[in-house]
């Protein structure tokens, strides 16, 4: 059955509180619920803390979670040029999916161009 997005989003904050395995993962998702404002006040602070969060911890989906945000625009139309650094950075680090993401964006803007 379908959960409410508040419900959701109570359900998924108090799995984080609660120590779940898999902490990047619902990190991200989280750092989602507040870039879109399903469940919570929207909040592109809430979500770039999160996300950072998430880096700070070691998990280098903290890199994608911002690439990811940036290239939507969350953070302003201008911000979507720094999704390749945090794909960059996170490729570097070994992420696959930074690495996918990271040669998409190149395949999508002419060359020598952020």
């Amino acid at each position: 059955p379908e959960v409410a997005p508040r419900t959701y989003a109570m359900m998924l904050l108090k799995g984080i509180n609660d120590g779940v395995s898999n902490r990047d993962f619902w990190l991200h998702h989280a750092a989602w619920l507040y870039a879109s404002g399903k469940g919570v006040s929207k909040s592109p602070e809430n979500a770039r803390k999160i996300a950072e969060m998430i880096i700070n911890e070691g998990y280098t989906l903290g890199f994608y979670t911002l690439g990811e945000m940036h290239q939507a625009g969350i953070f302003g139309n201008d911000a979507k040029g720094e999704a390749a650094g945090y794909f960059q950075k996170g490729a570097a680090a070994g992420d696959t999916m930074c690495k996918e993401a990271l040669q998409k964006l190149q395949k999508l803007q002419p060359s020598g161009k952020k």
